[in-house]
């Protein structure tokens, strides 16, 4: 998602363009019959492309290269990340009654279309926040895919990869008041960010669960659907992951529950 807080705010098509145009220029100066003046070309064509890639890693960064604090931090934000906002605010507006809301999956390609988008825009552009809102005016369930594609991807989940066993380890337990202290611990001990951010999903996801008549999507349904992308720890045999996967999904139908308790809401 590319942040920046200068004047000197460029879209993404602007700077192709610009990179173009030097490439232009640096060729029609080449004279083929001097092999000096190519090498010029070739030195200058190199600082050229030197000073380009530094001025897109310090303005530019990948969505899922980044961790949910680091990216609330490179966005300036105090709260959670904006495209996770987006698509709880998008999903609540026109999803929040729609039958099968994070389960039926939408067009491959439009999730990523939407998803290339939120990559390289500019939140702080006014352009490009309007710009989104065409984007986003699509099936629903494809922002709600992009969603759980989001969390999915990033390099660490909202659950920590180090949290990972304590969380699997709750369903061991045979008290509810137990495992509802347990998983207090658990949240207390996330980044501030991550705290925030799941505080907003299971939120919103509590909503979506209130609204079962119409979305035929229980806490237990969400928590199947989203306990794999919350907690997960990268270095796992896909066969552990599986192994894991009810413990998973019953510790997180219990967060969804009991939301209010575990993030001491009164």
């Amino acid at each position: 998602m590319n942040v920046r807080y200068n004047e000197e705010q460029m879209n993404y098509n602007e700077s192709l363009s610009k990179t173009n145009e030097n490439g232009s220029s640096h060729l029609s100066g080449m004279k083929p019959c001097r092999s000096t003046n190519f090498m010029q070309w070739r030195s200058n064509q190199s600082s050229a492309t030197s000073n380009t890639s530094n001025d897109t890693s310090n303005n530019h960064r990948s969505l899922y290269s980044m961790t949910i604090q680091e990216l609330v931090d490179y966005e300036g934000s105090a709260g959670i990340p904006f495209i996770i906002k987006t698509c709880i605010l998008e999903v609540e507006k026109r999803g929040s009654k729609v039958e099968g809301i994070y389960r039926i999956s939408a067009s491959t390609s439009t999730v990523e279309k939407i998803e290339q988008f939120f990559d390289i825009m500019n939140i702080n552009n006014n352009a490009d926040i309007s710009k989104m809102h065409s984007v986003i005016d699509a099936d629903i369930h494809a922002l709600a895919g992009l969603l759980k594609r989001y969390l999915k991807k990033i390099p660490d989940p909202i659950i920590p990869q180090e949290l990972y066993s304590a969380y699997i380890q709750i369903s061991t337990f045979e008290d509810e008041k137990i495992k509802l202290d347990k998983l207090n611990d658990i949240i207390n001990e996330l980044p501030k960010a991550n705290k925030i951010t799941l505080l907003a999903l299971v939120k919103h996801l509590a909503l979506i669960a209130e609204n079962e008549k119409w979305t035929k999507m229980s806490s237990g349904a969400l928590a199947t659907v989203f306990a794999p992308t919350l907690v997960r720890h990268n270095s796992l045999h896909p066969q552990e992951e599986i192994q894991d996967n009810r413990a998973k999904t019953l510790v997180t139908e219990l967060l969804f529950k009991n939301y209010r308790l575990i993030f001491n809401i009164a």
